[in-house]
């Protein structure tokens, strides 16, 4: 599903089971209730940088991963690199 996200790294990795997190009114958040945070599951690379931008916990699995990684992705380490190794993949990739 997002193979340019190969190499994304959590500051912050949970393993609690999304399953096991309270229900919200949103089907893509869940909360935690250990930790008292929302969690937003990103199924695309636009909602997973629109939540890192906010500091929010995520939930995300891309095609290197056999399940679903949760937790923290600091923002300043995912906007200094995975942006720019997803920008130049899409270069690469319309010429």
């Amino acid at each position: 599903m997002n193979a340019e996200l190969k190499s994304l790294v959590f500051s912050f990795e949970c393993h609690k089971d999304w399953k096991t997190l309270t229900l919200t009114d949103d089907p893509a958040m869940r909360f935690c209730d250990e930790c008292k945070k929302n969690v937003y599951n990103c199924n695309s690379v636009d909602a997973l940088t629109e939540a890192v931008k906010f500091e929010r916990c995520v939930r995300f699995i891309s095609i290197h991963d056999a399940f679903p990684k949760m937790g923290f992705i600091d923002p300043d380490w995912y906007f200094e690199h995975m942006v720019a190794e997803i920008q130049k993949k899409r270069i690469v990739a319309s010429i």
